[in-house]
């Protein structure tokens, strides 16, 4: 945060639209993120990195950044919470992911991620069966280079060839991370956090049914919310129980008239309908 400017920020996918990064400076892509403070709950730092599709928060305080909220972090606090126990990766992947052939080139590669909006594609063979993972990251990482053109592996030597006309075959990792759907959703964290993966492929008989990333499993704390109450106690007095007893009632009372009046008019037309059809009746039968 400089001048009392918001901090910005430029995510992976942000560079990966850059066609031509020797042309193209950071400030035609950054953008102000949503922005914390030091006492934004968990909870709510949580869902805007959620809502905002973003991996990093900056923390602000008194008009200055005094530091950032990492997805991963908050992705490691959760592999050790018993709450999840009882979840299984099935509850928590996006299903039929879109899947491509390790012979297709970057550019079918990198259209496909920025037309879906994803950032990890898993490769498989003419069977469907898991073949390997490519990501954003590692056609950023590999291809996005202040140049047109760099020798391609296996080719002739000397031989160029244009960035994303390259085929993506150098780039999958034939080792991707993945689970059953039947995995506990903290044991695949665990994996998440100690491999330092952003992605947890679920399979089944060898075929990519699912997957999960760090979102989807920050999603889960949505479960745990604390539910808004009305405060229903006074304390201080000698029939503390007794009055929040009768503040229970009014509360529920209450509640219950603000019901009321909110269909109020579909009721009275209701009612309106029927004498009128009931009237209507008495009158045909005569």
């Amino acid at each position: 945060m400089t001048n009392g400017q918001l901090p910005k920020l430029v995510t992976v996918r942000d560079i990966l639209r850059v066609t031509h990064p020797e042309r193209s400076s950071v400030s035609k892509i950054a953008f102000r993120p949503a922005i914390i403070s030091l006492d934004t709950p968990i909870y709510d730092a949580a869902m805007k990195l959620v809502h905002n599709r973003v991996r990093i928060l900056p923390v602000i305080e008194n008009e200055s950044g005094v530091g950032v909220v990492l997805q991963t972090k908050i992705l490691d606090k959760m592999a050790d919470r018993e709450e999840l126990k009882d979840f299984l990766s099935e509850d928590s992947m996006v299903k039929n992911p879109i899947t491509v052939d390790r012979d297709f080139s970057v550019r079918v590669i990198r259209s496909i991620m920025l037309r879906r909006g994803i950032s990890h594609t898993p490769i498989v063979d003419q069977n469907g069966r898991l073949k390997g993972m490519i990501t954003a990251k590692d056609l950023v990482w590999h291809f996005i280079k202040p140049r047109d053109i760099v020798t391609a592996l296996g080719e002739r030597k000397g031989e160029k060839l244009r960035i994303f006309e390259m085929s993506i075959r150098g780039l999958v990792d034939t080792h991707p991370l993945h689970v059953t759907p039947r995995t506990s959703i903290i044991d695949v964290v665990s994996e998440m956090v100690a491999l330092k993966k952003s992605y947890c492929l679920v399979v089944e008989e060898r075929r990519p049914v699912g997957i999960i990333t760090p979102r989807d499993v920050i999603k889960l704390l949505t479960k745990f919310r604390p539910k808004a109450q009305i405060p229903l106690c006074i304390f201080g007095f000698k029939d503390d129980i007794k009055i929040c007893g009768v503040l229970a009632v009014l509360g529920m009372i209450s509640e219950l008239f603000a019901l009321f009046f909110m269909f109020a008019p579909i009721i009275l037309v209701a009612i309106y309908l029927t004498v009128c059809s009931y009237f209507e009746y008495r009158r045909y039968i005569r």
